[in-house]
């Protein structure tokens, strides 16, 4: 693998380990910010194939940062987002 490769090697690999546990359904506890955003862009495609395989869920809590909660919310609201959509998804 070649240095400039891991980071892409790395985002393929997540990629198929979601791939694989999209049969059983997977629930994403969105935080909003940037790990839990990440995940979601990568489980948008499967969510507009098999919509009832994949739910993103948020809660607000005082360990968050106010603005993490609203972003959450937004990207919550907008779930699962239309292909081409202005989210980037």
């Amino acid at each position: 693998m070649r240095q400039e490769n891991v980071g892409a090697d790395r985002l393929e690999e997540l990629r198929r380990y979601l791939a694989e546990r999209i049969p059983a359904g997977i629930c994403l506890a969105l935080s909003g910010g940037v790990d839990s955003a990440l995940l979601l862009a990568l489980l948008a495609p499967f969510a507009r194939q098999q919509p009832d395989r994949v739910l993103a869920v948020t809660f607000a809590s005082n360990f968050q940062p106010g603005t993490d909660v609203a972003l959450a919310g937004r990207l919550a609201a907008g779930w699962p987002p239309a292909a081409g959509s202005a989210t980037g998804f």
